[in-house]
């Protein structure tokens, strides 16, 4: 295709000069910008087949391939080093983990200390949950079809690595209760304080109906509590509709986008993809320049080595970056607004887009019991729109208790402090879309 290009072009007089190789348009020079053509499209179709021999060969020496764990970095030799820093938090996390301590405590712990991931970004869940799970702390090297349990040096022992699966297993199956109650550890008794969990009840023709049921009142833990049951469907309705009105209007929206772009604009590629970046560009010149020695007769067994050496680094950078590149695509303020207004209209009629917009900005909820038969219930809530560490906005509201009605329910604020903050936000947005 490139040759036929080339001779439309030369065919209406346009002139193809190469800022790379000085070819002449001599027939000799014809000949070598065919050849230069041949070799560039040899090396495009041995690319993939060299990098993935490349990495074969690199675990076969068990060295670091891809993307780096925590509590680990690439030693002189190319294989996992535990870094003394890092490792300290690892350790700290299974220790804390298997103590029987919340993995949000543990979250909010370690970023108020300052540790940070792999990626140099706060803790999540997730993230704990992807350190504990990685048995890469107790010496497993996995690639492909290789498995060595003794690859990597340790950070933990086996016996708490087992016995921190053996929590995350029962916690897993603990919460299998929880399942499809959206105000699930949001939703508190206002009377006693208590939690109010889910459970289900069955009536005398047998049909089943789903309850929020304050903790205080239960037999097991009576303390006296006058708490009714509230039905789980009318309880989450309401909310999920509240928190749209109040959150999710065109004006919140757009202070969201308008912030956001603000810190958009500002940001910076990540500085280790740029230097990637930098030397592919130096190395793949480097290579050229050699390709041509060795066209122009300039052949010996040390720059043939040296060949092989850069298209070795050229691989590997190769990789960096399109690993790099995957783990962080931009996220732009037309994605921001695309996001919340779809997240609106989605939250109205889908449960997941519900438990969504619950799980993003209700910090928490608290009910009351009416003050007379068929009263209202009043209901008092916390809205955050600055993500988990900043103060929430508090409103209240007073609530219908018929479960027919669809009445709008006007909610008033009480504390005025829902300002929207640019690092809160951009944080928060991130972590929503990504």
């Amino acid at each position: 295709d490139s040759a036929v290009y080339r001779k439309i072009l030369r065919e209406n007089g346009v002139k193809i000069v190469s800022a790379m190789e000085a070819i002449s348009d001599s027939p000799e020079g014809i000949i070598l910008e065919g050849m230069l053509e041949a070799l560039a499209e040899y090396y495009s179709a041995n690319l993939s087949e060299n990098i993935k021999r490349g990495n074969y060969d690199s675990a076969l020496d068990r060295k670091l391939i891809g993307t780096r764990t925590l509590g680990y970095r690439r030693g002189s030799d190319g294989r996992y080093e535990i870094d003394p820093d890092e490792a300290q938090a690892v350790r700290r996390i299974f220790d804390e983990y298997t103590a029987g301590r919340n993995q949000q405590e543990i979250v909010d712990q370690l970023n108020r200390d300052g540790y940070r991931t792999s990626r140099g970004k706060k803790f999540t869940k997730n993230s704990l949950y992807t350190i504990i799970r990685n048995d890469r702390y107790i010496g497993m090297y996995r690639f492909k079809d290789i498995e060595d349990p003794n690859g990597i040096p340790p950070i933990v022992s086996k016996e708490q690595f087992e016995k921190a699966q053996r929590i995350m297993k029962t916690r897993e199956n603990n919460h299998i209760a929880t399942t499809g109650y959206a105000l699930a550890s949001k939703i508190y008794c206002g009377e006693c304080g208590s939690a109010m969990t889910g459970e289900t009840a069955r009536s005398r023709n047998g049909s089943v109906y789903a309850y929020y049921s304050c903790v205080g009142r239960k037999s097991h833990h009576r303390n006296g509590c006058g708490m009714p049951r509230i039905r789980k469907e009318w309880i989450e309705e309401k909310m999920t509709r509240i928190v749209n009105d109040v959150i999710l209007t065109d004006e919140v929206i757009e202070q969201f986008v308008e912030t956001y772009r603000e810190v958009y604009e500002k940001q910076e590629e990540d500085p280790e993809l740029t230097m990637w970046k930098i030397q592919l560009k130096e190395t793949e010149k480097k290579i050229s320049n050699i390709i041509s020695a060795i066209e122009s007769g300039a052949y010996s067994s040390a720059l043939q080595d040296r060949l092989r050496t850069l298209e070795t680094d050229r691989d590997d950078l190769i990789i960096r970056i399109e690993e790099k590149s995957r783990e962080e695509p931009p996220v732009t303020p037309e994605m921001v607004r695309e996001f919340f207004v779809g997240l609106r209209k989605s939250a109205k009629t889908e449960s997941k887009a519900q438990q969504t917009l619950v799980d993003v900005f209700l910090r928490r909820l608290w009910l009351f019991k009416p003050q007379k038969k068929d009263g209202p219930i009043r209901a008092v809530f916390e809205i955050s729109t600055h993500g988990s560490h900043a103060d929430p906005s508090t409103y209240e509201t007073m609530l219908s208790v018929c479960s027919s009605e669809l009445d709008t329910v006007e909610a008033t604020q009480c504390r005025s402090n829902h300002r929207i903050i640019a690092s809160g936000v951009s944080l928060f947005l991130i972590t929503v879309i990504c």
